[in-house]
């Protein structure tokens, strides 16, 4: 693979700064050709306020939803290099994705957001175990 890699393609390697990383892209491509339950790239990428494309397989579709669905694209490398291209001439509406992204994993992805769901769904759920019968306690004899 690497013997076939652009000139201008720079393989990195294991990193710990991707957020570094994150700050100098104009956008960030997921090319999932499996259905991944839910991986991480995307919404990371989101949350560093980086334009996200990726192909409609797996999870991603649960994650850019609404207006950010707009770059969900088959997978195929012409749908992919048709939506990237489409970006990268419109850096206002790369931008303004970029924005709606970074909201939407604040809103649906967070700590806060994930602890507000668990909580929500633990109540749905004890609402319909019924109250255990105590005996009377032996003050209220």
């Amino acid at each position: 693979m690497r013997a076939s890699t652009p000139p201008n393609v720079v393989w990195l390697g294991k990193r710990t700064d991707v957020g570094i990383l994150y700050g100098a892209m104009d956008l960030t491509v997921v090319p999932s050709q499996w259905d991944e339950p839910f991986g991480l790239v995307a919404p990371e990428a989101m949350a560093a306020g980086v334009c996200v494309v990726a192909t409609a397989r797996g999870g991603l579709p649960e994650i850019l939803t609404g207006e950010l669905a707009v770059d969900l694209v088959a997978p195929d490398a012409a749908s992919i290099a048709a939506r990237v291209g489409q970006l990268l001439d419109d850096t206002g509406r790369r931008e303004r994705l970029a924005r709606l992204g970074r909201a939407h994993v604040e809103a649906e992805f967070s700590l806060r957001s994930a602890v507000c769901g668990a909580e929500a769904s633990l109540c749905t759920a004890l609402a319909s175990v019924p109250s255990p019968s105590l005996p009377p306690s032996p003050e209220s004899r």
